[in-house]
């Protein structure tokens, strides 16, 4: 009897121990389960990031162009209105034209030896010159423009004469053709 106690006894240790075992796999199987979606969901995030950059790259991209295409169209505009050879009308072979206070830097500069100063100081004069040719440009567009505008009023405001209608002078000259 006392075998079928122990046995028994065994068994239930088995079936409590297993019962044990069970519940710690479980949870493990549980943390391993959280760790796994933790995981995932970071993945996911990571992705959502990845893909939100990319949208945000690719707008960005498009307003760059967008603007880009707009001052195209705006220096298109412009561009039959730029003399690149105006400073070649006009030289008085003789003389120098002043120089400006720009250009006395850079050839102090050069005098110097300062070579990267008198690059800098070169690179603002090119820019200011290429900011006159086109505000020149845009003054002279402008003008035209205003022009065109003048001369469109002028016809518009022209009384268009009828064909059918007689003045009393006109008819007074038509009676004396006869």
């Amino acid at each position: 009897m006392n075998k079928k106690v122990n046995k028994g006894s065994d068994k239930k240790r088995k079936r409590e121990a297993l019962k044990e075992q069970f519940e710690k796999l479980k949870k493990k199987k549980q943390e391993i389960d959280k760790q796994v979606d933790k995981k995932e969901k970071l993945k996911i995030k990571k992705k959502e990031k990845k893909i939100k950059e990319k949208q945000e790259k690719l707008i960005q991209e498009y307003q760059n162009k967008k603007q880009e295409n707009e001052i195209k169209k705006k220096v298109d505009n412009i561009l039959p209105y730029i003399e690149p050879n105006k400073q070649l009308k006009d030289v008085d072979q003789g003389r120098f034209a002043e120089k400006t206070p720009l250009e006395l830097k850079i050839d102090k500069a050069i005098s110097e030896g300062n070579f990267e100063l008198a690059e800098k100081l070169n690179d603002e004069l090119i820019i200011q010159q290429k900011e006159k040719v086109f505000s020149d440009a845009i003054e002279c567009k402008n003008y035209v423009d205003n022009k065109n505008l003048e001369m469109e009023n002028k016809r518009k405001k022209k009384r268009k004469r009828l064909v059918w209608g007689f003045d009393s002078k006109q008819r007074w000259e038509t009676k004396g053709n006869m």
